[in-house]
């Protein structure tokens, strides 16, 4: 393709980031340029493409001359070394002020043997909670840069985003209080697992520091280096090494808080970032090559990124430091993909540039994806693509992921013996270091290279109905250890009302009208049948629990072999018994996946631009959402915007919206009914946030298709299955359901799809 820098002239006053852009690197302040967003009570200094530390250069010596040359050239020059990584010739300088800096760049890069660059600013990948703030920033920035004055970002009125015969036992349990809470263990398959072995190869956790304090840390972290401080205490000054630390290695059986994937390993904490989650690429680069040379390092974790021009010279070094690591000391280095859901990367390249999210774009990282809860490609992922832009201009072929791990709403340890959940590839990157340590502990003869094939072969591949389009092993460590599925179900039990986890459910796998195997959830709600017998009968899955109405799902069919077949939510109700004056009905709308798309869908069509440059298709994220509403006899309709009141008129009450914490459910319910006819609709209009989401189509077509299920008190009544829904007119903007009405038979099933709102 074409790297013109000026490809598409008259979109560069509204494009996002358009003031940013650059053919290499450009001296910019930290004040002047720094993105400063609030996360939980704390300011973060995001590093976005072209940005530098103020006052500072990286100067590398090529050729073993040169690097003999080099010991004097800063005192020479003016500046003073304040970086030295002589295993690849780097150094950084600090210099008086950035005209010296630019002066002093273009004399090295005329040097034989050298060359120089400023130096590019790194932090952790944002997180996705912050997205909205960083996109008002840049929006701001390429407007003011452009001489242009922005759409008013005016979020009045957005929705805002916030686990009888043939009992399952576990092989692996431990009295951590919060460990069944944790579902992404579930998930892998961790608790299926037998005990890890003794932890002989420790994590590099290269971050914010760690809290070495903390119950579910102390004692098992070596604190290596501080290169903020250039001081050995690389104590956490901003949570985010620690939450990553307590992912990957957490204590197990201390009667507290939660377990790391490999709670026998050794963290080695290396703090490369500031309290605001900002550092320095060559303290990155100078972090990645100790802890290479630290013989009890074994698996290298960075939750953290910039980017680079692909090509550059600040690309390459960094691509030494990372080899150096990877080929020369054997090592494994797990890096993010990144929260940017591609957005950074596509933009860029649009526009002729390939900005490359760095260190996690490098062949020889092994870079990783984040998925949910519902094993779906989280909304704010990075992931792999071949695909055209819309305006056909351009063809991203992004194929730096290689593998997939759970990384939203994840437990884990934070500053202040603390435990919370955080959502980020910044999460799912230690739960693969983690993994990559015992799976290596487990089998202590294996190279790196195939402790890295063993996580990929064994992982469970996720596709495009899933939002990954290019096919993503999704880490599966019980079968990285050698486990072996004979065939079941994995799945998750939430309040039909609410949408939270509901843990002691009994979960029964009926065949032919038998219990082939019972479990019960944990507290995430989660639960695991791995070994079914095959059976032409399918199965049906049977959820109970004392206060709540049983349920019996859909027939499943006969499950796979070697694999789990990965479950819808399966919603349980609360008992609410029908009475003379509260007939408490209950209308529950459920599918496969959500990811809500606020930023990617809303704030993109909201600043125009999109349409050219970003590949909208079903397994985007802004296809994964549906929208359920309730119209009142009077006129009316209960839905996210109108949610009504159990306790007032209407005596009616929209309970979940599914775009507040990505949970596929939204769910009514009427506690008095009113005379006359109800109707439910789901929308499937791009402009109400659901394209694609329920679109018509056969099995197996699109990502999802909804189910609804209506109950009067605790009698079930009728279950509406959108698979099957009558295409009126080649329809495919709402989804009639039904009337619930004053008849004999109050539930009238409508089940067709169509252009006209119903």
């Amino acid at each position: 393709m074409s790297t013109t820098t000026n490809r598409h002239p008259q979109k560069r006053s509204r494009i996002l980031l358009s003031a940013l852009l650059c053919a290499g690197s450009v001296l910019a302040t930290s004040a002047a340029w720094a993105e400063v967003v609030e996360f939980r009570g704390r300011k973060l200094d995001i590093a976005t493409p072209g940005e530098t530390i103020p006052n500072q250069i990286v100067v590398v010596a090529e050729t073993r001359e040169s690097k003999l040359a080099m010991g004097g050239l800063a005192t020479k020059m003016g500046g003073s070394v304040i970086r030295d990584i002589p295993t690849v010739g780097m150094q950084a300088w600090r210099v008086a002020n950035d005209a010296t800096a630019k002066q002093m760049i273009a004399e090295i890069n005329k040097m034989k043997g050298f060359h120089a660059y400023a130096n590019p600013k790194m932090s952790i990948t944002p997180p996705p909670e912050v997205l909205p703030q960083l996109k008002e920033i840049l929006v701001k920035k390429a407007a003011a840069k452009a001489g242009t004055t922005p759409k008013s970002f005016d979020t009045n009125g957005l929705r805002k985003p916030k686990g009888s015969a043939g009992d399952v036992t576990k092989q692996w349990a431990t009295n951590d209080v919060s460990v069944s809470a944790q579902w992404a263990l579930s998930r892998i398959g961790e608790p299926l697992a037998a005990a890890p072995a003794a932890g002989t190869k420790g994590i590099a956790i290269i971050d914010t520091g760690v809290d070495y304090t903390h119950p579910d840390l102390a004692g098992k972290v070596v604190s290596v280096w501080d290169y903020v401080d250039n001081d050995a205490d690389a104590m956490d000054a901003d949570g985010h090494g620690t939450h990553c630390a307590g992912i990957a290695a957490a204590k197990a059986n201390n009667t507290a808080g939660i377990r790391g994937v490999s709670p026998n390993s050794t963290i080695y904490a290396y703090r490369v970032l500031d309290e605001t989650g900002s550092g320095s690429y060559a303290d990155i680069n100078a972090a990645i090559i100790a802890a290479a040379n630290n013989p009890n390092v074994h698996v290298l974790s960075l939750s953290l990124g910039g980017y680079a021009l692909e090509g550059s010279t600040e690309y390459n070094d960094m691509r030494n430091a990372l080899n150096y690591a990877v080929l020369t000391k054997g090592k494994i280095l797990v890096a993010a993909a990144g929260n940017e859901y591609n957005d950074l990367m596509y933009y860029y390249q649009w526009y002729g540039y390939s900005y490359r999210a760095i260190p996690a774009w490098y062949p020889n990282s092994f870079t990783v994806a984040a998925t949910g809860e519902t094993d779906s490609r989280a909304w704010f992922s990075n992931y792999n693509v071949n695909v055209s832009s819309p305006d056909a201009t351009t063809v991203y072929n992004f194929n730096f992921v290689d593998i997939a791990a759970p990384g939203d709403n994840i437990l884990s340890t934070t500053m202040g013996d603390g435990y919370e959940k955080w959502s980020g590839t910044s999460m799912a990157t230690p739960l693969v270091a983690g993994a990559a340590a015992r799976l290596w502990d487990a089998n202590p003869g294996y190279t790196a290279t195939q402790v890295r094939n063993q996580l990929y072969n064994t992982g469970q591949n996720l596709c495009s109905t899933s939002g990954f389009p290019v096919c993503t092993k999704r880490l599966d460590l019980y079968r990285a250890l050698g486990g072996t599925y004979t065939g079941g179900f994995i799945g998750r039990v939430i309040n039909g009302e609410s949408g939270l986890p509901v843990d002691g459910v009994t979960v029964e796998a009926v065949a032919g009208g038998v219990t082939k195997a019972t479990t019960t959830t944990t507290r995430a709600g989660y639960y695991v049948l791995p070994s079914l017998p095959s059976t032409a009968a399918g199965y049906i899955i049977r959820i109970s629990k004392t206060g709540w109405v049983t349920r019996g799902s859909p027939n499943y069919g006969n499950r796979p072999a070697g694999a789990l077949t990965s479950l819808m939510d399966q919603p349980i109700v609360p008992s609410r018994p029908s009475t003379a004056s509260d007939e408490n009905w209950r209308i529950i709308v459920s599918w496969a996946h959500t990811q809500p798309g606020y930023d990617i869908f809303y704030i993109g069509w909201y600043y125009d631009g999109y349409y050219d440059y970003f590949p909208y298709s079903y397994w985007h994220t802004a296809g994964l959402e549906s929208n359920a509403y309730l119209r009142r006899p009077g006129g009316s309709s209960l839905y996210w915007g109108s949610r009504g009141s159990l306790t007032a008129t209407p005596y009616a009450k929209y309970m979940h919206d599914s775009y507040d914490d990505n949970v596929p459910l939204e769910s009514f319910v009427i506690r008095d009914k009113e005379a006359g006819s109800y109707k439910l609709y789901l929308a499937m209009d791009p402009w109400d946030l659901t394209w694609g989401s329920i679109r018509y189509g056969a099995a197996g077509a699109v990502p999802n298709y909804p189910v609804v299920d209506v109950y009067k008190g605790n009698a079930f009544q009728k279950r509406v299955n959108g698979i099957v829904a009558v295409q009126e007119s080649g329809g495919t903007m709402y989804w009639d359901v039904l009337d619930l009405t004053d008849n004999a038979d109050p539930v009238t099933v409508i089940n067709k799809v169509t252009d006209t709102a119903p």
